[in-house]
């Protein structure tokens, strides 16, 4: 089986951002993980990815590749919530801050996420190449 830890520290390692900006506490880091997990057996359409938070692990023993896969769920989820978060704080206020500004940084973080989904999508095509 697969531990809650070392997917959240792959994350972590991906995911070069202020440790302040990551949940701390068990319930924020459970549901960063419970996110991924759905997004990944939405995407993967295999072996139903689950998750038990009393004992913190998946249900099988994940392959490299696809703690890898579930980590970057992980890194856009909070790159989707860091566009929202942004928008919906800064947007009434982007007149007295500069359009342009605004418009910039919305258009950075659309950029990660968009980078972010182009990089698990390489991920699960390398996983299907067979190279025999």
């Amino acid at each position: 089986m697969t531990t809650y830890d070392s997917i959240f520290t792959q994350f972590i390692a991906i995911n070069k951002t202020d440790p302040i900006n990551i949940p701390t506490s068990d319930e924020g880091k459970y549901n960063m993980i419970h996110s991924a997990i759905v997004l990944y057996n939405n995407r993967m359409r295999d072996e139903e990815l689950g998750y038990d938070d009393t004992i913190e692990q998946v249900n099988r023993s994940l392959s490299h590749d696809e703690i890898l896969i579930v980590s970057r769920y992980m890194r856009l989820t909070f790159l989707e919530n860091q566009l929202t978060e942004f928008a919906t704080l800064y947007q009434p206020f982007a007149a007295d801050i500069g359009l342009r500004n605004y418009q910039s940084q919305v258009k950075a973080l659309q950029t990660l996420i968009d980078n972010e989904n182009s990089k698990i999508e390489r991920i699960i095509d390398n996983m299907q190449v067979d190279y025999l």
